[in-house]
């Protein structure tokens, strides 16, 4: 009887706040850069990069011309369903498109309905060199050192950082650049003007060399673990998949309080930030409840990693949340 009644809770709750969100939510997947490409055209399979913005309470949307190579404005794009629906005027033709949402960076549709299309979300692929790296060179004349460096970026430039092992202080190097996925610097260190170039190996690693002479390996460095209250206490964008009316994004925050952990959520349909009626943390786990239009809901969230955790609302609908 207690399941019943909470597959009525769940039910119900989706019907009330969902559907409110789901719009924003659904709106929000499609912004950003997207590789679109078109598979057996008479001319072959074409490539069309694509751009999506808000624009007030609807989308914008932008697609480079691959005749003039430059970005153009599409005739309309909006939202009708679960799909993005897109028309544009490309090579001579006035054409329209369909994506509808694969994976969280992927789509899939068809162009006029006779051509395969598929989206890969686009993603900043510098980020990766972003942070801190202690750095191995081998086999200098000094023998093996270790140069720790930071890398940041501003806007789009790279800036590149080391410690110079003289002193132990942090200094800027003269120029960092990222260009064909190699992350390329140039500082001065112990009386020479220096060059090293690095690539990704693995997610922590990566491989190069220091004058095209001597080999490099860089290990990302990656910070210690917090403890679990810590890791928690923050401010969340949750996403719960697979209710009966889609996706959608519930905000929650946790803080110190008197009496231990205080957690709150906002509720989707009017914004309101509420208090939860129970928060409990044990282990790498938070859980806990609260009430919404009258029903009782609970819900857990565990460590994934340093800015996501997982869990389940109701032990119905999958949970992941991201740091904000």
């Amino acid at each position: 009887m207690r399941n019943f009644k909470n597959l009525l809770a769940a039910v119900a709750l989706t019907c009330v706040f969902f559907s409110g969100a789901l719009a924003q939510e659904g709106q929000d997947y499609f912004l950003g850069d997207w590789k679109v490409l078109v598979k057996g055209t008479p001319n072959g399979d074409a490539e069309l990069p694509m751009r999506f913005e808000k624009n007030g309470d609807d989308i914008s949307g932008y697609f480079v011309n691959p005749e003039s190579g430059e970005e153009e404005s599409m005739d309309s794009a909006e939202i009708e369903g679960k799909n993005l629906l897109l028309a544009f005027y490309v090579a001579g033709y006035d054409v329209t498109m369909t994506l509808a949402k694969e994976t969280d960076n992927t789509m899939k549709g068809s162009l006029m309905e006779m051509f395969e299309a598929e989206a890969t979300r686009m993603v900043d692929a510098d980020a990766y060199f972003m942070g801190s790296w202690n750095v191995f060179v081998e086999g200098t004349p000094e023998g093996d050192v270790q140069i720790p460096m930071r890398f940041e970026k501003n806007g789009d430039t790279v800036s590149g950082y080391f410690t110079n092992p003289e002193n132990g202080e942090e200094e800027e190097m003269d120029s960092a650049e990222i260009k064909d996925e190699t992350l390329s610097m140039a500082f001065y260190i112990v009386g020479y003007d220096v060059t090293i170039s690095l690539k990704k190996e693995s997610e922590n690693n990566m491989t190069g060399s220091l004058m095209d002479m001597f080999e490099a390996k860089a290990v990302r460095v990656i910070e210690e673990a917090v403890s679990a209250e810590d890791y928690f206490l923050s401010s969340w964008d949750v996403l719960i998949v697979g209710t009966p009316n889609g996706d959608v994004t519930i905000p929650m925050r946790f803080e110190e309080g008197e009496a231990g952990i205080a957690g709150y959520f906002t509720d989707p349909q009017d914004g309101t930030e509420y208090e939860m009626t129970s928060v409990e943390l044990q282990d790498n786990t938070i859980s806990g409840s609260f009430t919404l239009m009258d029903y009782d809901l609970t819900f857990y969230l565990k460590e994934e990693d340093a800015n996501q955790a997982k869990g389940s609302l109701m032990e119905m609908f999958s949970m992941t949340a991201t740091r904000k």
